[in-house]
């Protein structure tokens, strides 16, 4: 029976409708997913952005080490992607675009290849909230708010064998 091994969840700050999970490379990525995490360049080895789908914003954050692959929830998440990375230290790290690592621990992990499965859902939400809050509101009080927790994402490492 697959067991969770570990499990670190929190917020990260999305700036610019990007954050990073620092010390994983990317093997393989799915075409059909555009908000999968990406890696920018070979020259920039070690992390992959993800795409959120509101600018500015604070993300829920679920990551988890699985010792086998976990069942999909389908009925949970609102996309979900399977990609092959290699984790090249002891652990894995939220980082924000420009403020640096995420308040959260870190997930820890043995470095070698791995499957991650990357689930979201909230994407709609957040950029309705957003996009009303650029086209001017009636409401002061909503403009003042920095959204939080409503985009989440799950991502799920297994070990390839």
């Amino acid at each position: 029976m697959v067991a969770l091994v570990n499990e670190v969840q929190g917020l990260v700050t999305v700036e610019r409708h990007l954050f990073s999970l620092v010390g994983v490379e990317a093997v393989s990525t799915p075409e059909d997913a555009d908000w999968i995490p990406w890696q920018p360049s070979p020259q920039e080895p070690g992390f992959l952005y993800v795409e959120s789908a509101g600018e500015d914003h604070d993300a829920q954050v679920i990551l988890q080490m699985w010792d086998g692959e976990p069942a999909r929830d389908a009925s949970s998440w609102e996309t979900a992607a399977d990609l092959a990375v290699v984790v090249s230290g002891d652990s894995v790290q939220l980082a924000t675009l420009t403020g640096g690592p995420a308040e959260m621990d870190d997930l820890s992990v043995d470095t070698g290849t791995y499957h991650l499965r990357a689930c979201c859902r909230g994407r709609r939400a957040i950029a309705d909230i957003l996009s009303r809050d650029l086209s001017g509101s009636d409401d002061d009080s909503a403009a003042d708010e920095w959204p939080e927790g409503v985009e989440v994402y799950l991502f799920q490492f297994w070990p390839r064998v």
